[in-house]
């Protein structure tokens, strides 16, 4: 009996080794599942050298954004259109032009990262 016991633990521990880190990974944490529209909803400012750019990132998946140049001639130009979410990334439309953007994003506290693997955008949530 004892030599079953001692057999059937082997088993369960084995099992329980290969087992509980694919049940674990599983359930997840929420982390790493992508980004929300709550998420990056909302108004965000990036510091130019000589200004700055601002996006409103809105709920129903489109956005605004002004860039407002102020050394030299000031300069202010806006846009807008759709932005849509994949993963971690952010797609943003540019209709206008027949081209979209693709950056990967990092949100820690009020500050959003977007990278285009060329550059890194920094915000701050305003």
């Amino acid at each position: 009996m004892k030599q079953m016991l001692k057999k059937a633990y082997r088993i369960f521990a084995v099992m329980a080794v290969f087992f509980c880190p694919v049940f674990f990974a599983a359930c997840g944490s929420g982390e790493g599942d992508g980004l929300t529209v709550e998420d990056v909803s909302g108004v965000w400012v990036q510091s130019l050298s000589d200004g700055t750019k601002t996006m409103e990132l809105k709920e129903d998946m489109t956005y605004s954004e002004s860039i407002d140049i102020t050394s030299g001639v000031p300069i202010s130009t806006t846009n807008s259109d759709t932005y849509r979410l994949e993963g971690d990334k952010i797609i943003v439309n540019y209709s206008d032009y027949g081209m979209e953007s693709e950056y990967t994003v990092e949100i820690s506290g009020d500050t959003m990262k977007w990278d285009n693997g060329k550059a890194v955008l920094e915000f701050q949530r305003k």
